[in-house]
C-alpha cells in the first residue's frame, strides 16, 4: 500500500503530509487577522463561503517567519471540529512544489517525540537518503486555539 504525499518544506528542513487530507494547494492570499490567536496564526481569508485559519508553519515549527517566495502556498486541509463536523485549516509553508508516493514500510518512527511538536508523526527516507518528517495536520492546534478559531468563525457568519 502506499501513500500519496505533499511534499514541502520549511527553512532547509522537508516535511510531508498525507494526500488524502488536501483539498486544494493554493498561492498565498492576503488575510485578515484573528484578534486574540497566537503567533503562529497568520490570519484567515475566505474560501468558497467558509472562512478559513491559516497556520505559519515556519512560525508553529521553526518559531521563525516564513520566506514570502513564489513557491509558498497555502494547503487547505481537512480538520475535524471540536463540534464532529469537518472544516478547512490552511497551512502555510515553503517550497510547495511536488507529491511523492510512499510505500508503508519506508515509513518509520522519528525517534524523538517533543511534547510541543505532538503533530510530528513518522518519518521516510527518500532514494537521495534525505528525511522527510511527516505532519498529523489532525494534532496542529490545541484544543483551545481549535475551538476558539472555529467557535468565533461560526459566530462571525451568523
Amino acid at each position: 500500500m502506499t501513500m500519496l504525499a505533499v511534499i514541502f518544506h520549511l527553512g532547509n528542513q522537508v516535511f510531508a503530509i498525507d494526500a488524502e487530507t488536501v483539498e486544494i494547494v493554493i498561492p498565498a492570499l492576503p488575510l485578515s487577522t484573528v484578534p486574540g490567536a497566537p503567533e503562529y496564526i497568520a490570519g484567515r481569508f475566505e474560501y468558497r463561503n467558509q472562512v478559513v485559519p491559516v497556520v505559519d508553519l515556519g512560525r508553529l515549527v521553526l518559531k521563525r517567519s516564513l520566506n514570502e517566495g513564489l513557491s509558498s502556498r497555502y494547503i487547505l486541509v481537512h480538520n475535524p471540529s471540536s463540534q464532529g463536523d469537518e472544516t478547512l485549516m490552511g497551512l502555510w509553508a515553503e517550497r510547495v512544489t511536488e507529491t511523492m508516493e510512499v510505500d508503508e514500510e519506508s515509513f518509520s518512527d522519528g525517534g524523538v517525540h517533543p511534547p510541543e511538536a505532538h503533530y510530528l508523526g513518522r518519518i521516510f527516507t527518500t532514494e537521495d537518503k534525505e528525511i522527510i518528517q511527516c505532519v498529523e495536520t489532525s494534532d496542529l492546534l490545541p484544543e483551545n486555539v481549535r475551538t476558539m478559531l472555529y467557535n468565533q468563525d461560526k459566530t462571525s457568519s451568523q
